[in-house]
């Protein structure tokens, strides 16, 4: 990591290449791939049905980022860090990662409208609140369900060893979404 101040604002100026390259993984079910061993390019783009040399190029992107390591001529191995794109992974991060993905960057792209007229995405396109736009497309609801689940996934262990439970006799989740809480 840099400390040179302009390298640093390049860094996060281009971050949404680094999200762009994790979501291609995860949709490509890389992780699920990689599980077992290393792969080949070869075996890898035979699987996922993606062009070779592209898939290479990813493979290359994500090892830069540490999601995996090529080991040996053409091969890549999943790191600990893109174990989380595993969706049989117990932390894993998947829904997530396919939700920023698919919909939450695409909000992003209105932000200079949001901060000039001060509405924001769904209101710029004369729906209420995000709830109501996301409810247009039922394969919107269930991504952002099953990215709310692995969030809360993350959270399950800390909350319980934080909070006794014990002496509460009645407990309601509102609002909990698919009640992965409860």
């Amino acid at each position: 990591m840099t400390t040179n101040p302009p390298e640093q604002l390049l860094d996060l100026i281009q971050s949404h290449r680094v999200t762009a390259v994790i979501y291609v993984a995860a949709r490509l079910g890389l992780a699920e791939l990689l599980r077992d061993g290393p792969r080949t390019v070869e075996e890898l783009a035979s699987r996922t049905h993606a062009d070779r040399d592209a898939l290479a190029r990813l493979l290359v992107a994500l090892s830069t980022v540490g999601i995996c390591s090529r080991v040996g001529e053409g091969r890549y191995l999943l790191n600990e860090l893109g174990v989380g794109l595993d969706g049989a992974a117990e932390r894993s991060v998947k829904s997530w990662i396919i939700f920023e993905g698919s919909m939450l960057i695409r909000r992003w792209e209105g932000l200079l409208d949001s901060i000039m007229s001060g509405k924001t995405a769904a209101q710029l396109q004369a729906v209420d609140d995000n709830f109501d736009l996301m409810a247009r497309t039922p394969e919107h609801v269930r991504m952002f369900n099953e990215a709310m689940t692995d969030l809360t996934r993350l959270v399950t262990h800390d909350l319980l060893q934080a909070y006794d439970f014990g002496t509460i006799s009645h407990l309601m989740d509102v609002g909990g979404g698919s009640g992965e809480l409860m």
